[in-house]
C-alpha cells in the first residue's frame, strides 16, 4: 500500500484525496462481490480523472502516471507511456510547434541513438519515435524498460 499511497498523493492535484479512493475500493467491491485490490482502485481513479478531463497536459500526466503505476507494478508500461507522448504532440501542435526534436534523459544506447533528431510533428504523431520500442533504460532496477525519452519544439534557426 506504500508506493499506492504515493499515487493518491499525486492524484491529489487532481482533486482525488484518501476518501475518493476510499469510496472508490467500497464502490468496486461492491461490483466484484469481493474485496477490491488497491490497484483495481488507483486505476479506476486514474481512468475517472480521465473521464472528467479534457485538458491535453492532465491527460498527458495522468497517463504518464498509469504507465509509471505499472511499471512499480512490474507490469507493460508501453502504451499509457505512448500516449502520454502521443497527447504531448498534440499539445505541441495546437500550440504552433510544426517540428519536434527527441530529447533523451540519460536514455539507453537505443535511444541515444534520436537524440536531437528532428521530425515534422505530423510525421512524429504518425511514426511516434518516442517512447522508443526498442528502449532498454531500467527505471527502478525491476528489470521492465521505461523509455523517458521526450519531445521539445524545434525551432528553425
Amino acid at each position: 500500500m506504500t508506493y499506492i499511497k504515493k499515487y493518491i498523493r499525486f492524484l491529489a492535484s487532481f482533486g482525488i484525496t484518501e476518501n475518493n479512493f476510499n469510496d472508490e475500493k467500497e464502490k468496486l467491491t461492491k461490483k466484484f462481490h469481493k474485496p477490491a485490490s488497491d490497484g483495481d482502485t488507483l486505476w479506476a481513479l486514474f481512468n475517472l480523472v480521465i473521464l472528467k478531463n479534457t485538458d491535453i497536459q492532465i491527460l498527458k500526466s495522468i497517463y504518464h502516471l498509469m504507465a509509471l503505476y505499472l511499471n512499480e507494478e512490474g507490469r507493460d508500461s508501453f502504451n499509457e507511456n505512448a500516449t502520454a507522448a502521443k497527447l504531448e504532440l498534440k499539445f505541441l501542435k495546437e500550440h504552433g510547434a510544426k517540428k519536434v526534436e527527441i530529447l533523451v534523459n540519460s536514455g539507453c544506447v537505443q535511444c541515444q541513438k534520436n537524440n536531437g533528431c528532428i521530425f515534422d510533428i505530423d510525421v512524429a504523431l504518425d511514426k511516434m519515435p518516442v517512447p522508443n520500442a526498442k528502449c532498454t533504460y531500467d527505471l527502478d532496477g525491476k528489470g521492465n524498460s521505461f523509455c523517458r525519452c521526450t519531445y521539445l519544439p524545434a525551432v528553425d534557426i
